[in-house]
């Protein structure tokens, strides 16, 4: 659906506890989730750190939006030194990768 949809003109930001499964189809923006049953938060944080880890998720789907990608692109939420910026070894297809 996120194809189609970003053939429409629609921007789109997929969160998913399995980023496998959107990067193999071929999704533009993919958040990774922490799991399955709670993909947009963290239950095991306290409160506020739970509230904060939520926020970097949502932060991070809205800032991919905004990103021109060209291929599969995967948004890690919580990276200080770059929110919303594609990770570290991120997969982008028609892009050469980066050395770490």
């Amino acid at each position: 659906m996120a194809k189609e949809l970003e053939r429409a003109g629609l921007p789109t930001a997929l969160v998913s506890a399995l980023p496998q499964i959107p990067l193999s189809v071929g999704a533009p923006r993919i958040v990774p989730g922490l799991a399955i049953v709670h993909p947009l938060g963290d239950p095991s944080r306290p409160g506020p750190e739970e509230v904060g880890y939520r926020r970097a998720v949502v932060r991070t789907a809205l800032a991919a939006l905004t990103a021109a990608v060209t291929g599969p692109t995967m948004f890690e939420p919580g990276r200080a030194d770059a929110p919303g910026e594609p990770a570290r070894g991120a997969l982008d297809r028609n892009r050469p990768q980066q050395e770490d």
